[in-house]
């Protein structure tokens, strides 16, 4: 068995992440929060393409807590 790729594992856990933001919109259902999740998550995106530091676990802080 081949060793765990430490960039997937990375990236398994802030898709978990997100999936756990989504989720939690979804059971609150508000527009609010949605709108709040699309303005953080472009600068996410890009960040990630540019290989800087990931902002996901800002995103839950903000969103969730």
């Amino acid at each position: 068995m081949k060793p765990h790729n430490p960039t997937i594992q990375a990236l398994k856990s802030e898709i978990k992440a997100l999936k756990n933001i989504l989720e939690r919109i979804e059971e609150r259902n508000t527009e609010k929060m949605l709108q709040q999740f699309r303005q953080l998550m472009a600068p996410t995106l890009a960040s990630r393409f540019l290989g800087k530091q990931s902002q996901i676990e800002i995103m839950e802080n903000v969103l969730l807590n």
